[in-house]
């Protein structure tokens, strides 16, 4: 048998916290504040496999190791 070394993505899900402005009142103010945040949310530091969402990098090299 060879070894082969190749790339996989697969999802995570895990919950974040953060402070919003006092004037933001609704649920629909917050996914816009979120959005426009994105780039400057951590991922959260716990999170939990998203079942069957494993796949093979297909753009990434597949080499013999």
């Amino acid at each position: 048998m060879k070894k082969v070394e190749f790339g996989m993505i697969w999802r995570m899900y895990g919950k974040q916290t953060m402070e919003v402005p006092d004037e933001i009142t609704t649920i629909q103010q917050v996914r816009d504040y979120l959005r426009t945040h994105w780039d400057e949310i951590p991922l959260p530091d716990d999170g939990d496999y998203d079942p069957d969402s494993d796949e093979l990098d297909e753009v990434e090299e597949i080499n013999f190791i």
